[in-house]
């Protein structure tokens, strides 16, 4: 049975027996920005959880967004994609709803901020194209949270939670 904006009640149960995901993270440091006013009257009715076992590049470097040629940035984002198509739950339709986004960076090394928000380019777009949220606008992503965590070169990681928020 299909409830809110295709999720079923299997897929809203299973995302619930999965918990918020932190259980067991063994985080050195964690860096935040400043906490965003949440929007007014804003609360929580269903979350999702991506995860993707690397880290997407930032602005700097020699593989940087601003050095990155179109054709590899269209590759870059159909890998992003298909990582996240393999994880949505099935017969969901894309989100048009207002959401809150949490774009959780595992990495050895921090970034400054603007390279690390800059570095979610690629999996914003891909949440659109693997059919997840139905844009990627300010309008259905109301709220954007970029955490950086510092861990083990190994531990290294990339999680996206989406939280569909009611106004």
């Amino acid at each position: 049975m299909s409830n809110f904006n295709g999720w079923t009640t299997e897929d809203i149960e299973r995302l619930q027996k999965r918990g918020n995901g932190y259980a067991g993270t063994r985080s050195v440091k964690i860096q935040r920005p400043l906490p965003l006013a949440p929007t007014a009257g804003a609360v929580v009715r269903h979350e999702m959880k991506f995860t993707l076992p690397y880290l997407t590049p930032g602005l700097n470097g020699k593989d940087g967004l601003i050095r990155q040629h179109f054709h590899s940035a269209g590759k870059a984002k159909d890998k992003i994609a298909g990582d996240i198509r393999s994880q949505r739950p099935a017969n969901l339709r894309p989100i048009a709803d207002p959401v809150r986004v949490t774009y959780i960076r595992y990495a050895s090394h921090l970034m400054d901020w603007d390279n690390a928000c800059s570095s979610f380019k690629h999996i914003g777009d891909a949440l659109q194209t693997a059919g997840v949220l139905s844009d990627d606008s300010p309008q259905v992503i109301v709220e954007f949270v970029p955490v950086q965590v510092k861990c083990k070169m190994k531990e290294r990681r990339t999680e996206i939670i989406i939280e569909l928020l009611k106004s």
